[in-house]
């Protein structure tokens, strides 16, 4: 009795609503529970409880026709994300300039270990799909990073020999920004109900010379002849990015937004004449980056804070100044590294091992300046 007492301690209980998220959660629990070591990584579901739920839960049980299920997850001390960056106040003006060092790194190695993370997830076929700040948590304990929330985790596995299941993954987007491929597939699974039959589309030159116009305001051009939508893909991707992307002080000046457009056109302009199948195949090698693409717009905005928070220690930084003081250059080359893995164009993103040897040189660089 004593033991089952000191177990439940150990956790702690959730009532979430059966949906298709929560089978998939339970599912990707099972593979992550599989994981050597997979405690000082991730937070997946650990339990699904209904025999032994109080009183008060089993009458919301029935007054709820059975709709929700009690699951439980190992009870660990954590703190979220920014509360473990910001963890540290400044100190007094003598040690102010180390201590914003000290933050800069603590920010950048935070990276790192979430990035081993999501390796780990890649090694099993796994992308977490929705990393965003709440979904991160820091172990107190353990001093280390945990995932969390494997409600709209894709197994891999299931998308890459066939396309039926994508509508589980990919349709209804919400409104957090995912790379431009994702978006590509959304508009395919709203325009065609059988992917598993060839279909043989035309290209209206009309629509191909949309790509061709500067306006983010073109009239969108109805064709159902068409694979995608590109009008809708373009306007729609790229304004949820600048949005998002010009609230940064750390882009400077409106060059990185003009190329980024650019960039995206010509990605989309390379599957006008291909088939939504060939279309398919090559956008989902892709999911090594997509995690890879959340962290990166986090770690921005955690940038962006940062910077608003010492903006009487920073001379316009942002990653187009030349005259950065010595303090502030590795924040600037971190954030150039962000910038590059948001590309459009997948080929000039870079891998999580790639990224790692990146940040090394970074650190080498400043050393041989110092």
């Amino acid at each position: 009795m004593q033991n089952n007492s000191l177990k439940k301690e150990n956790k702690k209980e959730k009532l979430i609503k059966k949906t298709y998220e929560y089978y998939n959660e339970i599912s990707i629990s099972y593979i992550i529970k599989n994981i050597i070591n997979y405690s000082l990584y991730f937070l997946p579901i650990e339990n699904i409880d209904i025999v032994e739920l109080n009183i008060n839960y089993k009458e919301l049980i029935d007054k709820i026709n059975d709709d929700y299920v009690l699951v439980e997850y190992n009870n660990i001390n954590t703190i979220s994300l920014l509360d473990y960056i910001n963890s540290k106040e400044k100190t007094n003006k003598e040690t102010n300039s180390k201590e914003i060092n000290r933050e800069i790194i603590k920010i950048i190695e935070s990276y790192k270990l979430i990035l081993e993370n999501i390796e780990i997830l890649l090694l099993n076929k796994l992308v977490h799909y929705d990393l965003l700040e709440n979904n991160i948590v820091y172990n107190v304990n353990s001093n280390n990073f945990l995932l969390c929330n494997f409600k709209k985790t894709i197994l891999i596995n299931n998308i890459e020999k066939t396309n039926k299941y994508l509508k589980y993954y990919f349709k209804s987007l919400d409104a957090k920004i995912y790379p431009l491929e994702i978006y590509i597939i959304e508009n395919i699974l709203e325009n065609n109900n059988d992917l598993d039959r060839e279909i043989d589309r035309e290209v209206d030159n009309k629509n191909i010379n949309i790509l061709n116009k500067d306006s983010e305001n073109d009239k969108e051009i109805e064709n159902k002849k068409l694979i995608f939508d590109i009008n809708k893909i373009y306007n729609n991707y790229i304004k949820k990015y600048i949005k998002y992307i010009s609230n940064l002080t750390i882009i400077g000046d409106n060059n990185y937004i003009n190329n980024y457009k650019i960039e995206c056109k010509k990605v989309l302009k390379k599957y006008l004449k291909v088939s939504h199948k060939d279309i398919l195949f090559d956008l989902k090698q892709n999911y090594i980056y997509w995690d890879i693409f959340s962290i990166n717009l986090l770690f921005l905005q955690i940038i962006n804070i940062f910077i608003t928070n010492n903006d009487t220690n920073i001379n316009n930084t942002n990653i187009n100044n030349t005259n950065i003081n010595n303090s502030f250059e590795i924040l600037i080359l971190f954030s150039q590294l962000l910038i590059k893995n948001l590309s459009t164009d997948s080929e000039k993103r870079l891998s999580i091992r790639q990224i790692f040897n990146y940040i090394d040189n970074i650190f080498i660089y400043i050393g041989k300046k110092t």
